[in-house]
């Protein structure tokens, strides 16, 4: 996962971890690596889901590592970063949540991205639980 590591890489990390359980050991990183904004952790904590243990990493960290899955999120427009042996790749385009003047509009621009990963991840895990059972699942 990729960009700065602070809000959609982590949400996408800690809802992974929760859809999926231990199906999957679950890393994310960015290009760089920020402070993670105190926004994530509140709309993820209204859905019951904790980020025990997660902090920022660089993808520099992970370079030379055998992937079987990567996920990239990026902005409209914006080129994912290139990671050599990955076994299959997701491109995904979601936006970062805009920047608002009142602390509620701000918490629903994160609630947005959240839902919308929310649901990305959900599809991902279903779909991968499907591949594993032998039925083929159309894109």
């Amino acid at each position: 996962m990729s960009g700065s590591n602070t809000t959609r890489t982590q949400l996408a990390e800690a809802l992974l971890k929760h859809h999926a359980g231990d199906r999957f050991e679950v890393f994310s990183a960015g290009l760089e690596a920020g402070t993670i904004h105190p926004h994530t952790r509140s709309v993820l904590q209204e859905l019951g889901v904790q980020m025990q243990g997660q902090t920022p990493k660089y993808l520099r960290d992970y370079l030379g590592i055998t992937f079987n899955h990567l996920i990239t999120l990026t902005d409209e427009g914006e080129d994912a970063p290139i990671f050599p042996g990955v076994s299959t790749r997701l491109d995904w385009n979601v936006a970062k949540p805009q920047q608002h003047a009142s602390i509620e509009d701000q918490l629903n621009a994160f609630r947005v991205v959240r839902n919308q990963l929310d649901l990305m991840v959900h599809n991902f895990v279903m779909d991968y639980d499907l591949f594993k059972l032998g039925v083929k699942v159309e894109q």
